[in-house]
């Protein structure tokens, strides 16, 4: 009996080890997307204010532009169809 209380033991204590590795927390991403606990990537809204991404890219991100236009405006009069295609084209460090 002392060996399957034992054996029971451990198969509980890898289950949960396994369940704290499972646990991720948000890595940041490129383009300031982080990972979800499902591994399911999210985007920056089109309401992101460019000061914001400021604070991320540096002052230098949409030069020209005012702080308090959103992403999306900036999308839109670049032609780009997300924050990353932006920064490739647009965003030179």
């Amino acid at each position: 009996m002392a060996k399957a209380v034992k054996a029971r033991k451990a198969v509980k204590a890898r289950k949960t080890v396994k369940a704290s590795k499972a646990v991720k927390t948000h890595k940041r991403g490129l383009d300031g997307r982080s990972e979800e606990h499902g591994g399911r990537i999210s985007h920056k809204h089109g309401n992101t204010r460019v000061d914001t991404l400021r604070k991320t890219y540096g002052d230098h991100f949409a030069a020209g532009r005012r702080g308090d236009m959103h992403l999306a405006t900036l999308l839109k009069e670049t032609g780009s169809a997300s924050l990353h295609e932006y920064l490739r084209h647009h965003h030179k460090r």
